[in-house]
This record gives C-alpha cells, sequence and structure tokens, in this order.
C-alpha cells in the first residue's frame, strides 16, 4: 500500500569480500596451537565462508606458513 519511486536503474550484484588472504588472517587469529592440533589431526584446513559458500583448502604446507606468520607477529 506504500507508493514506490524509482529513481535510477542502477544494477544490483552481491560481491563477498572473502580472499585466499582474508581467510588467512582468520586462521592467524586461531593461534599457533590451534593450528598444530589441526596440522596433527587433519594435516590441512578447508574453510568454507558462510556469506557466498566460496571454499578455500589450506594444505600441510599452507598452514606450517600460517603458524610462520603467527610467530612472526609474535615476535613484532
Amino acid at each position: 500500500g506504500l507508493p514506490v519511486t524509482l529513481y535510477d536503474e542502477a544494477p544490483v550484484e552481491f560481491k563477498c569480500p572473502c580472499s585466499h588472504e582474508r581467510i588467512q588472517g582468520v586462521l592467524v587469529s586461531l593461534g599457533e596451537e590451534e593450528i598444530h592440533d589441526i596440522l596433527t589431526t587433519d594435516g590441512q584446513a578447508e574453510i568454507c565462508c558462510h556469506f557466498c559458500g566460496e571454499k578455500y583448502q589450506f594444505e600441510k604446507s599452507d598452514l606450517e606458513d600460517v603458524v610462520a606468520m603467527i610467530r612472526e607477529n609474535v615476535n613484532n
């Protein structure tokens, strides 16, 4: 029952801001102990973005890089 006024038509699209680097930052925030647990238990990680459904794979070497990043952040 409310009047609708259209001004300019513009395309509307959904764009999720997730990326491999952002998800890697999430892993860094878990801490070294949690990453070691993941390495010991599964040896890899798959993280799915809750907004767009994109899946990100982190292999053993990727998780080792995350541990190195955590150590770097602690030392700085």
